[in-house]
């Protein structure tokens, strides 16, 4: 073999392994830059869970803080109306954690959806407080009373539960 011919041999060889290792440091910059974008995706999805269940748990306080009362008298037009609005906005967050819980977050999911039952019962029994005070002109509440407080304790101990699952469930996300 001649010289030129080995020289260009060589070249090709030189550039052929040059080649294969652009190619590979290619590729793997490919998987880094795939893996950074699973991450950033991965991290954007937590914060809007975090987010969303802060928003939520944000929605139950107030709620919680409406009916939970020491009056012995009928709530009024306008404490149930911002009852109803809280409630409203309960269920608002509701359906946006059942959007994202149905799939693969089943202890959330069953959580706010009995904590979504629970303010419901505490509505419905103070407009039934009120009803009967105004239609029926009802002067003994203790029954409406007893019932408040045992729905506010209820209220309270599902709001500490979900706000336990919600804190098992993004530190469970963030090692994952």
């Amino acid at each position: 073999m001649s010289d030129a011919t080995a020289a260009i041999l060589a070249a090709f060889i030189g550039a052929s392994s040059a080649l294969a290792v652009g190619a590979a440091a290619f590729a793997a910059a490919l998987k880094q830059v795939s893996k950074a974008a699973l991450t950033q995706r991965d991290q954007a999805f937590w914060e809007h869970r975090r987010n969303t269940y802060a928003n939520y748990l944000g929605a139950l306080s107030s709620f919680f803080h409406l009916i939970n009362s020491d009056s012995e008298a009928p709530p009024s037009d306008s404490l149930l109306q911002e009852a109803g609005h809280a409630l409203a906005q309960v269920k608002h967050m509701w359906d946006v954690i059942s959007l994202e819980a149905r799939e693969e977050r089943g202890e959330v999911y069953d959580a706010a959806n009995l904590l979504e039952d629970v303010c419901s019962d505490c509505f419905e029994n103070l407009e039934e407080w009120s009803r009967a005070a105004r239609v029926y002109g009802v002067r003994e509440f203790s029954n409406y009373i007893s019932r408040r407080d045992e729905d506010a304790e209820i209220l309270a101990s599902s709001i500490a539960n979900i706000r336990s699952v919600f804190r098992a469930e993004l530190h469970r996300s963030v090692g994952a």
